[in-house]
């Protein structure tokens, strides 16, 4: 059986790009300041690809951990 899976990811939302975005949904009104500042606040976080969605894939790839 042949199986066909990619992911689309976006590197371009950098903090800095996160927090324009966020800026201008608050000023149009598409989000209220609760939301806004959690928006804030997670785009300072680490990035977790690598980390809980990558495991993720590799186990619905079959793979029980990355390889090394």
């Amino acid at each position: 059986m042949l199986i066909d899976f990619s992911i689309v990811g976006h590197p371009e939302f950098v903090p800095d790009i996160v927090n324009k975005i966020v800026d201008v949904r608050g000023k149009t009104g598409a989000m209220n300041v609760a939301t806004v500042k959690d928006g804030h606040r997670h785009a300072m976080k680490e990035d977790d690809g690598r980390g809980t969605i990558g495991r993720a894939m590799w186990k619905v790839l079959g793979v029980e951990a990355e390889p090394k």
